[in-house]
């Protein structure tokens, strides 16, 4: 294949079998496999280990593997190649999966020389050859809060709206650090008063930021 470093993947699959024979099928190429049968699970997997690669089935038995992936791409940003392995075939579903995130899709029964192809493409690429550092940091609720000088509920609600680059897991939110970097505590707050305020522009003149939402 190409592919000379070991590389970590996760295989969310909730069909053993099918799960099984991947592992096989990618042990024996090289990789390390990692494998989840829920969607919720594979995500606080991916919140706390180092990835290189997500192969992703749609249907699962908690959540979609749609949603698996939007949030995998609001936790490490378009560094994490994402391969959807589904036996939804429809132009619309790929349609689907590839607004949500995915980097490639492919449908079951699958050819073993394509897959393997296909993963060796995504881990060729320019996205894998930028990929951000594989140690991520990621803060707390209450980390974001303190930072940008607001209360916990104003972090929440823009997390919520999908303003912030915040993930849930579990009851927990978690920031990735690499993400926040480009938010200023002016921006923060603005983004916050134009929630409220149906996306209207106003002004933060005298505004104590710590009150916000009090």
């Amino acid at each position: 294949m190409g592919i000379v470093f070991t590389k970590n993947v996760l295989v969310v699959e909730d069909d053993k079998t099918v799960s099984k024979a991947l592992k096989w099928r990618l042990e024996s190429a090289g990789f390390s496999v990692f494998t989840e049968t829920l969607g919720l699970a594979a995500l606080a997997f991916a919140a706390e280990h180092p990835l290189d690669l997500v192969i992703l089935d749609i249907k699962l038995p908690d959540i979609s593997g749609l949603e698996v992936c939007a949030r995998l791409r609001k936790l490490h940003g378009p560094w994490l190649p994402i391969l959807m392995l589904t036996g939804m075939d429809g132009p619309a579903d790929q349609v689907k999966g590839f607004s949500r995130g995915a980097d490639a899709y492919l449908t079951k029964p699958y050819k073993p020389a394509e897959f393997l192809k296909t993963i060796e493409l995504l881990l060729a690429s320019d996205k894998s050859a930028t990929q951000a550092p594989v140690e991520k940091t990621y803060l707390s609720i209450e980390e974001v809060a303190k930072r940008f000088g607001v209360n916990t509920t104003t972090i929440y609600r823009l997390a919520q709206r999908g303003v912030l680059p915040g993930f849930k897991v579990g009851v927990q939110w978690r920031f990735n650090q690499d993400l926040l970097d480009a938010w200023t505590a002016d921006q923060v707050t603005m983004e916050w008063l134009k929630a409220e305020n149906g996306g209207k522009g106003v002004k933060t003149d005298g505004l104590d930021k710590k009150n916000i939402d009090h």
